[in-house]
């Protein structure tokens, strides 16, 4: 699941794109419970890879109210969040040792770093069709404005 955030964390969106990207259903009339329910409902027993791209909120409670919904993939569920600030990282509860800095990475290094990090073997060699989706991962944290990612994982 790909989840574009930039500097709008509205709690209640995310929820909406993160059940999106993961069902391709549009879910625009949800309201109210049925909306975090319904991101339970999708994520409940699931293992997941969820990458927060390009996070700016600084307000840890925003975070929290995200995160506890996150919480019922299965175990070995993994967030990855790209961020311009070490602030961010704080916030979410990764900083070192899950806290990178990426600085000039060749796209090759940048791919061989996220299947370290994304599969439990390091290469993803027995799922083949998200080797690519994790080559269109890598080539959108290439630009100069992804320098560095979060690796957080999830249990």
């Amino acid at each position: 699941m790909w989840v574009c955030v930039g500097d709008d964390f509205e709690v209640v969106r995310l929820i909406k794109e993160i059940i999106y990207s993961a069902t391709h259903v549009d879910c625009a009339k949800l309201k109210g419970d049925e909306i975090p329910r319904g991101l339970q409902e999708t994520l409940t027993g699931q293992k997941f890879l969820l990458v927060l791209d390009d996070v700016w909120n600084e307000n840890p409670m925003k975070w929290m109210d995200l995160r506890n919904l996150l919480l019922n993939g299965a175990n070995g569920s993994k967030i990855i969040v790209s961020k311009r600030s070490k602030t961010v990282a704080e916030i979410m509860g990764t900083v070192s040792p899950n806290f990178i800095e990426l600085q000039g990475l060749s796209p090759e290094d940048s791919l061989l770093l996220f299947k370290r990090c994304a599969f439990k073997d390091g290469e993803g060699k027995d799922f083949p069709n998200l080797i690519k989706i994790s080559k269109d991962i890598v080539g959108k944290f290439s630009s100069e404005d992804f320098r560095e990612l979060t690796f957080c994982k999830h249990r």
